[in-house]
């Protein structure tokens, strides 16, 4: 029971030992990343009023594809009728 006990308290201390060390491992990686990448974090925050303005942009583009998606129907629509047109008239000619 002497050994346990002395085994349980090493195996423990080595638990928390590697847990310290894993935990500043990962404080000094995150730091590190985040110190390398301020700039860009920086730049990104920046860049928020853009975003705004690229979605009134896409608003606008969408909205003039819209409106030339309309045209392009109503030119369809007017070739059909052209061509129905130019049916009767060759049918009234074969008459």
């Amino acid at each position: 029971m002497k050994n346990f006990k002395k085994w349980f308290w090493s195996f423990l201390a080595g638990q928390f030992i590697l847990i310290l060390l894993g935990g500043a491992m990962f404080y000094g990686s995150i730091t590190t990343t985040v110190g390398q990448n301020s700039k860009d974090i920086q730049l990104l925050k920046e860049t928020k009023a853009d975003l705004q303005s690229l979605i009134r942009i896409k608003a606008d583009i969408d909205i003039r594809n819209q409106m030339i998606i309309e045209q392009l129907k109503q030119v369809n629509s007017g070739q059909q009728e052209l061509y129905k047109l130019l049916v009767e008239h060759v049918d009234k000619d074969k008459k």
